[in-house]
């Protein structure tokens, strides 16, 4: 296996697999927490003609001040992070409102980042990933891991290793008194016969709610 093609090289093709399924459950496992208006400090549930895909009666930019201010209101802290799911992001690059107030920038298109300044936020991300929801040996079920809720949240910029920088969450892992890393690979043939080869890939993480105040969703964004 030393020299094998890229293409053939199965062992490392397959235990990226594993490595890739791990990081879907993670954004899975943050996706639900987060994006759940009963976990953070507050939200809204959109419907009907209040739904950004109402391109003729919504209003997104008042309802992401209203977010905002929520978070500032109870915590003297402004949010700088937006995430939008990608079946949000469809709808609102195309909302009229939206369109007026960066069309002489650009030639009028809807980008990431003049989407942040006209929200008033540092950073927004895109949830795009999709899952698989259908049981094993039947038909797939696709569905999408961030829904059509709308998350505003502060969040440090970086490791706070003394925990004087609220945060809405933090990622916490760990090194492995066993395997020495916090991120293991192993391979290891069958015991028995040598007729098959087992691969393993774990890591030690947990991901905490910290501040829940520091959080507002805004629920079912489109229709």
């Amino acid at each position: 296996m030393a020299n094998a093609d890229q293409i053939l090289a199965s062992r490392e093709k397959r235990v990226r697999g594993l490595k890739n399924s791990l990081y879907l459950d993670w954004e899975n496992r943050v996706a639900s927490t987060i994006s759940s208006g009963s976990n953070v400090g507050s939200f809204t549930t959109l419907s009907g003609t209040s739904q950004w895909s109402d391109y003729a009666n919504s209003d997104p930019v008042n309802d992401v001040e209203v977010g905002k201010e929520s978070i500032r209101s109870t915590t003297g802290l402004t949010a700088n992070l937006m995430i939008i799911p990608h079946k949000v992001l469809t709808k609102l690059v195309h909302h009229p409102d939206l369109l007026d107030r960066i069309k002489y920038v650009q030639q009028g298109v809807v980008t990431q980042a003049n989407l942040a300044a006209v929200f008033g936020v540092d950073r927004i991300l895109v949830g795009k990933t999709i899952k698989n929801t259908g049981s094993e040996g039947l038909a797939d079920t696709f569905t999408d891991v961030w829904g059509t809720n709308v998350v505003l949240a502060h969040v440090t910029a970086g490791p706070d290793p003394d925990g004087t920088d609220p945060s809405l969450g933090y990622r916490f892992r760990w090194t492995s008194s066993i395997l020495g890393t916090p991120w293991a690979a192993e391979v290891w043939d069958d015991p028995d016969g040598g007729n098959y080869e087992n691969r393993r890939v774990q890591y030690y993480q947990d991901e905490k709610l910290t501040a829940t105040e520091l959080g507002y969703v805004i629920a079912s964004a489109i229709a």
